[in-house]
């Protein structure tokens, strides 16, 4: 989990099930009131993107993604096979 002000270009979060890729942020603090980020979200699904607002101490699911090297093998209905070609 990662605090709402700690988001910066590029982490990737969890939201309502769906993943998406921060784009920009954009600190804010008014003067009264509770600071917050205002960010852009590119969802990794459908490749739309969304302004979405989050207070500084909001918790928010942050996750780690790796890239490895495969090589696609075939597909069953919905379902796509790959091989990793380090492990094979």
């Amino acid at each position: 989990m990662i605090a709402g002000g700690d988001l910066k270009k590029g982490t990737t979060l969890r939201l309502d099930g769906k993943l998406f890729r921060v784009v920009k942020t954009k600190y804010n603090k008014p003067g009264r009131g509770t600071a917050y980020m205002d960010t852009q979200l590119l969802d990794i699904g459908t490749g739309n993107t969304v302004n979405r607002s989050f207070g500084a101490e909001e918790r928010v699911e942050n996750l780690f993604i790796e890239q490895e090297p495969c090589e696609y093998l075939y597909s069953d209905g919905d379902t796509l096979h790959f091989m990793n070609t380090n492990t094979y």
